[in-house]
């Protein structure tokens, strides 16, 4: 099921952001490209920091969903727990927390998506002005 869903979210981001077609290049239009480039680089590291920072800020959410949930089990629920318990036991099968964690699991691929585009615009640069050297010395 995991996979099925991040493929999903994979399959979704590709459509909006066509990363493969940004990463080719060919004699013909490599000069496009090359002026594109840093550009691009620009505006898809912009978009990983933006989901970088939903990621952070979910993070810090579960962390605080966690603190009331061990509340709720230590203080305010009907049996008498003990916090190794709490923890081993209870939290682990929260419905908030395993609603977080799932939300979280889903940010990371996006985040992951963007980390990629940027290394794969990066490496374009790199390849294009190698195959440019390579052009010189013949």
């Amino acid at each position: 099921m995991e996979d099925k869903e991040r493929e999903e979210v994979i399959t979704k981001l590709l459509q909006d952001h066509p990363i493969e077609e940004l990463v080719k290049f060919d004699d013909f239009n490599m000069q496009d490209k090359l002026q594109k480039n840093p550009y691009l680089i620009v505006i898809y590291k912009e978009h990983y920091l933006k989901e970088k920072s939903i990621l952070d800020k979910m993070i810090s959410l579960k962390e605080k969903i966690i603190a009331e949930q061990y509340d709720h089990y230590r203080f305010n629920y009907d049996k008498e727990l003990r916090p190794n318990e709490i923890t081993t036991y209870y939290l682990n099968k929260d419905k908030k927390i395993l609603q977080i964690n799932n939300l979280i699991r889903k940010q990371q691929w996006r985040v992951d998506f963007f980390d990629m585009c940027v290394d794969g615009l990066t490496k374009q640069s790199w390849a294009m002005k190698s195959f440019l050297e390579s052009l010189k010395l013949t």
